[in-house]
C-alpha cells in the first residue's frame, strides 16, 4: 500500500459523491479547517482574489507545509496559498475560482476538473501537477513554472501566460511560459504578455 493511500486510511475523510452538487462554502471550510491548520475566516462576499495584506484575511494557506491532503469536490473560492510547500494535495473537483497561489512550491499536487477561474497563480513552481479537464479561464499564470505539469483539455480561454521578448528576435533571454505543452486550440484562446509582475507578499 503507497504512502499516499496508507495516509488516508489513517485520516477521517468526508467524501462528497461527485454526482452531487458541491458542499456549501461553509461546509467546505470546515472540512478544510479539519484536514489544514489553515488561518483565517470565511468570508461574506468574494469578489477577486485574495492578497497577503488584506484587512479581513479568508481561509489562508500560509507558511506551511501540506503533504498528502484530500481536498476534492469542496467550494472554496478565495483560498489564498501564500509562502508555502503543498506536496501530494488533491484538489480534484474543487471550485477554487477567485483564489490565489502564490511564492509557493507546489508539486505532484492534482487540480484535476478544479474551477480554477480567474485565480491569481503567479510566482509559484508547480512541479508534475495535474491541471487537466480543470477551467483556467481568465486566470493568471505569469511567473510561474509548471515543470512536468500537464494540461490536457483544460480550459484556458483569457488565460494570462508570458512570453518574454527575443533577443534580436531569435533567442528568448530567460525560460518563460512558451514551451509549455498546450494544444493549438489552447494556445489561440490565451493570452501573452512580456513582462510578469510580482504578487504581494515575495
Amino acid at each position: 500500500m503507497s504512502t499516499f493511500i496508507r495516509s488516508c486510511v489513517l485520516t477521517k475523510i468526508v467524501v462528497f459523491p461527485l454526482t452531487m452538487t458541491r458542499p456549501s462554502y461553509t461546509e467546505s471550510f470546515a472540512v478544510l479547517s479539519e484536514r489544514i491548520d489553515i488561518i483565517g475566516d470565511p468570508l461574506p462576499s468574494i469578489h477577486r482574489p485574495p492578497r497577503h495584506d488584506d484587512d479581513e484575511l479568508g481561509p489562508s494557506i500560509f507558511r506551511m507545509s501540506v503533504e498528502e491532503v484530500l481536498i476534492e469536490g469542496l467550494t472554496l473560492p478565495g483560498l489564498y496559498v501564500g509562502r508555502s510547500e503543498l506536496v501530494r494535495v488533491s484538489f480534484k473537483d474543487t471550485d477554487l475560482h477567485l483564489s490565489a497561489f502564490n511564492w509557493s512550491d507546489i508539486f505532484d499536487c492534482d487540480f484535476s476538473g478544479a474551477d480554477l477561474s480567474d485565480t491569481d497563480l503567479r510566482a509559484c513552481k508547480f512541479l508534475r501537477c495535474n491541471f487537466s479537464g480543470a477551467n483556467l479561464a481568465g486566470s493568471d499564470l505569469r511567473g510561474s513554472t509548471f515543470e512536468g505539469s500537464t494540461f490536457s483539455d483544460a480550459d484556458l480561454r483569457n488565460a494570462l501566460l508570458q512570453r518574454r521578448r527575443k533577443l534580436f528576435g531569435l533567442v528568448s533571454t530567460s525560460m518563460d511560459e512558451s514551451h509549455l505543452e498546450l494544444s493549438a486550440e489552447q494556445r489561440r484562446s490565451l493570452r501573452w504578455s512580456d513582462d510578469a509582475p510580482e504578487p504581494g507578499g515575495g
